[in-house]
């Protein structure tokens, strides 16, 4: 079963679309019998990928490996220090007291992935995310990191 979505979940991408290409999307894919066998013709285990294709992808960003970026780079990692990597008592919390997801390092891609989607960080509700937001635009816009 699903999970509800998390107060840091974009709502809007979590309801299944009712467009024609939507249709025309899920017939495709249907037709393409990519479930493991004697799951395709199974409605509720075609729903539940489906709400998985449906489900946004969280936000990743690359750090410049450039050499003539190295000073920024430490800059940057030092400035969002608080963002990336929040101390327990700093991790960012929703209104009703849960804790919302935080960076994940990506060692191998000197990356990280966020605990949100673009579409919370564009329409924060939460300061952390918009802390974070207005950190990755200006290090972005910089050259820094890259998403």
């Amino acid at each position: 079963a699903a999970a509800d979505p998390s107060p840091d979940e974009d709502a809007d991408w979590a309801r299944p679309g009712q467009s024609p290409q939507a249709a025309d999307f899920e017939a495709y894919y249907r037709l393409q019998r990519i479930l493991p066998e004697g799951q395709n013709d199974d409605d509720r285990a075609w729903a539940a990928f489906v709400a998985a294709l449906r489900r946004p992808l969280p936000v990743t960003f690359r750090v410049s490996q450039a050499m003539a970026q190295r000073q920024a780079v430490r800059e940057a990692l030092a400035a969002g220090a608080h963002l990336l990597e929040p101390k327990a008592a700093d991790a960012p919390v929703a209104p009703d007291g849960r804790p919302l997801r935080v960076p994940v390092r990506l060692g191998w891609c000197d990356g990280w992935q966020l605990g949100c989607s673009a579409g919370v960080l564009k329409r924060p509700q939460h300061a952390y995310w918009s802390s974070l937001n207005d950190w990755l635009a200006r290090w972005s816009a910089l050259g820094v990191i890259s998403r």
